[in-house]
């Protein structure tokens, strides 16, 4: 009797370190998945799409742009006509438009994920606004390349509207394109929470996208955590110090810096 309620015990605290387990990690996939860039290179399902992250996938809400298309939700991914589908590419001819609106007072922020149109002829223009003869941010066709965050696009306002003009010819696979209200350049890169379009950058890491790592180690050092970490030999914040050369070093005593010379 005694072994079988001992095993038993095992049995359940077994079971709920793999829940707590279980919870750590999808709280940890939810938190990092919305701070770090997303790729979604899934097709569009039923209003639902996978995309991916550095822990795993994480599914979003998508939305095609056909005809005329109105988002009010606070982050989501547009998608061409049967983007990654069966018969992969927008149809020719056929204009359409999303618009996103916001509350007021917020802003929203694309990221291309993905585009590709026929150079020269079917282009994707972006608003600032709500109506095509508000400001134009920008104007693009052919294959978008180039680092993630100069593929970003920002409003100034609380509405930004896509508006697609296809030509009646040639056509290409499309264009995957996340919007976040009030997301953060970057979406801070994995290294840092946003709130209200500004990163709070994680301990190591700087700049407004959390993507300049606040260490610079010389002579094979490891940034571990914003710390250099030194191979033998070498010393000093940087790892720019040799211990075979005569070197200073800062100590902390009552409030007070000391110069202490090390030979």
């Amino acid at each position: 009797h005694y072994f079988i309620q001992s095993n038993l015990s095992y049995v359940r605290h077994d079971i709920m370190t793999i829940w707590n387990l279980y919870l750590v990690g999808t709280i940890l996939l939810l938190n990092r998945s919305l701070s770090e860039i997303l790729d979604c290179p899934h097709p569009c399902v039923n209003g639902t799409i996978n995309c991916n992250t550095r822990l795993g996938d994480y599914q979003l809400n998508c939305s095609f742009c056909d005809s005329k298309t109105r988002l009010t939700g606070k982050e989501g991914v547009i998608v061409s006509h049967d983007w990654k589908g069966i018969n992969p590419g927008y149809p020719n001819r056929t204009s359409c438009s999303v618009l996103i609106e916001s509350p007021v007072g917020s802003t929203i922020r694309l990221y291309i994920s993905d585009f590709k149109t026929e150079c020269s002829w079917d282009y994707l223009h972006f608003h600032d606004g709500m109506s095509p003869f508000d400001p134009t941010i920008g104007i693009y066709g052919g294959l978008l390349e180039g680092d993630r965050q100069s593929r970003e696009i920002v409003s100034t306002s609380n509405a930004l509207l896509l508006v697609f003009r296809p030509d009646k010819f040639v056509n290409h696979d499309g264009f995957s394109i996340i919007y976040r209200v009030d997301g953060c350049p970057g979406n801070c890169s994995g290294h840092g929470t946003c709130t209200a379009g500004v990163c709070t950058c994680e301990a190591g890491w700087e700049g407004a996208a959390c993507s300049v790592e606040q260490c610079q180690c010389e002579n094979l050092g490891l940034c571990v955590g914003g710390v250099c970490q030194c191979p033998e030999g070498f010393t000093g914040t940087h790892c720019h110090i040799s211990l075979l050369s005569n070197w200073w070093e800062h100590l902390m005593s009552t409030g007070m810096s000391k110069r202490i010379n090390c030979w």
